[in-house]
């Protein structure tokens, strides 16, 4: 890449949900020299408060900002599979992303 070349963003969202699987993933972006921004999400599964101190013991020891999402219905979404889930989750932290990198960078 020529030095006078825009750099790549070296920012990133990392879906927390206090498991291995996205631990991992927040301590290999950061130790890869990327700006890890974690995001949890409630959406009122039952075992949100587990996952939010594991996300809030996790943060602290990566060092990383998390910002939380709260997602609720009139009706409750109930237990079991929430259909689109995978695609809201996705979606939430993709424009959390891009708004917490416009903000840095403007």
């Amino acid at each position: 890449m020529p030095p006078d070349a825009p750099q790549p963003c070296k920012s990133s969202a990392v879906l927390l949900s206090g498991g291995v699987d996205s631990a991992a993933c927040a301590h290999l972006l950061a130790a890869q020299g990327y700006t890890v921004r974690g995001v949890f999400v409630d959406f009122g599964q039952p075992a949100r408060e587990l996952e939010a101190a594991a996300v809030s013991r996790l943060s602290h020891l990566l060092g990383i900002e998390t910002t939380t999402l709260r997602a609720q219905s009139p009706n409750g979404f109930g237990t079991g599979e929430l259909v689109g889930r995978n695609a809201f989750l996705l979606t939430a932290a993709i424009l959390l992303g891009r708004v917490h990198h416009c903000l840095q960078t403007t």
